[in-house]
């Protein structure tokens, strides 16, 4: 009996200290239904993407029948929607919701042609859901800022995530929309479109697996990997010190008064690094930006941007409406930002894009209203982050492409990034997640049925 009671509480301890990892699988423009990075309002030029257009998701199972349904991952909003199986698939044209409280994020992308492509990345048959309850005390709708928009209603059910259950979790069902995917929101609770509408706020999912004791801190790291990599990370209440280089340096979330609760963090200044010169600066006080893995491309206004342009020798053509820049621009030749003291390199290389035939343009998209600068997948690709919802702070490193793992489970008593030096594979569909369970730690669902077991061969 003691030999069995210590194996029992040697499988606790695997429960208590094994964070939640979630796959994000990323997506080519060839691969999935999103045909431009922008519909821009200025319809002059659209640029032609190619392949290192990206947009990075991951498969829900929801309902008692685990219904599948792929989301994009969005740490720029804080719902999580998915398409209703009866869901009206219309244009942007057709849409007639009015356009208040919009997000930046990939679903700018997501102008509809067909009339049923929007479910072709799964639904969520709410009506054969034993376990789904409805809740229609407030609608739901969202507008993105190039007039993508969704409208349904709300309620709750058992998700899986990452092989994990989450039980009574509350999410959108979109009744009609004018996107062809819907979205993980992880941003900050307070920023659930229930409180910035009504007033009501609720438990979005990283606040859900707090409360739920799945994680000891409301809190995640994200690891998108290199720019020919198929796969990045999420590990939610952890953080792997194997995926950056350096030290972890924590800045504090700032947001304007009364204005949407973001995870922005401010950019202390920019510049341009090429080869063993000084490094140049383009910005000397750079802006807060809002860190998006929701949007494929960055974004600073036009006074930011034209001054990077000019130091990479890149020029605006009136007549396609972008920076025009050498498509064999040096693969030495860095853009850094700065936060805080700690550097983030970005090969210009991965900053151009593909226009036609020996034309290439800048990555970095001008923000006209000049109301919100973001950092998109294409710098944080570089990047280690991890996201404190709980103390309000984003902590940032060089990112470093590596299998290896070096994972520290975060709680209230060890909690500390600042200064702190640094010491998966993901799936393509989520059945592949079960066959690599042991890539993905130990699932809590398989571990609470091994306890159960113990308990009842034991009475």
């Amino acid at each position: 009996m003691f030999y069995q009671l210590l194996i029992l509480y040697y499988l606790l301890a695997i429960v208590l200290t094994s964070p939640l990892k979630l796959d994000i699988e990323v997506h080519r423009r060839d691969e999935i239904i999103l045909p431009h990075p922008y519909l821009r309002k200025r319809d002059e030029f659209r640029v032609p993407v190619s392949s290192e257009y990206s947009v990075y998701t991951t498969i829900l199972r929801i309902g008692s029948n685990r219904d599948p349904v792929r989301v994009i991952l969005d740490t720029g909003s804080s719902d999580l929607w998915v398409m209703s199986s009866n869901v009206s698939c219309v244009s942007n044209e057709q849409s007639k919701e009015q356009k208040t409280g919009f997000f930046d994020s990939i679903l700018t992308a997501l102008n509809l042609k067909a009339t049923r492509v929007c479910t072709d990345n799964g639904a969520f048959d709410y009506l054969n859901s034993a376990t789904f309850t409805r809740n229609d005390t407030n609608p739901f709708s969202i507008g993105y800022i190039d007039g993508v928009t969704t409208k349904g209603f709300w309620g709750y059910d058992d998700i899986t995530i990452g092989g994990n259950p989450i039980s009574n979790l509350s999410f959108a069902v979109a009744e009609e929309t004018s996107s062809k995917i819907g979205v993980l929101g992880i941003g900050l609770p307070e920023a659930v479109s229930t409180n910035t509408k009504y007033d009501k706020s609720y438990e979005n999912l990283p606040l859900k697996m707090k409360n739920l004791g799945l994680i000891n801190r409301t809190s995640y790291s994200v690891y998108m990997n290199s720019n020919e990599a198929r796969y990045g990370a999420i590990l939610f209440g952890a953080i792997d010190h194997a995926k950056y280089s350096g030290n972890l340096t924590t800045l504090d979330i700032v947001n304007p008064p009364s204005s949407l609760q973001r995870l922005r963090i401010p950019i202390s200044s920019i510049q341009i690094a090429n080869g063993t010169n000084s490094p140049t600066t383009a910005v000397s006080k750079g802006p807060s930006a809002l860190l998006d893995t929701g949007c494929t491309y960055s974004r600073f206004s036009k006074d930011v941007v034209d001054s990077i342009a000019k130091q990479v020798g890149a020029t605006f053509s009136k007549d396609k409406n972008q920076y025009i820049i050498d498509c064999n621009i040096p693969a030495t030749t860095l853009l850094r930002l700065n936060f805080n003291g700690q550097p983030i390199d970005i090969p210009m290389t991965e900053m151009i894009r593909s226009a036609g035939t020996n034309t290439c343009t800048l990555g970095i998209d001008v923000d006209e209203s000049n109301s919100l600068s973001i950092v998109g997948d294409n710098i944080l690709r570089r990047m280690y982050v991890y996201f404190d919802l709980e103390g309000k702070q984003i902590s940032v490193a060089q990112a470093v492409y590596t299998d290896e793992q070096n994972i520290e489970i975060i709680s209230d008593d060890n909690f500390q990034t600042d200064g702190q030096e640094a010491g998966s594979e993901l799936v393509q569909e989520e059945e592949k997640n079960t066959s690599s369970a042991s890539n993905i730690l130990f699932s809590w669902s398989f571990l609470i049925s091994a306890l159960s077991v113990f308990f009842i061969y034991n009475i």
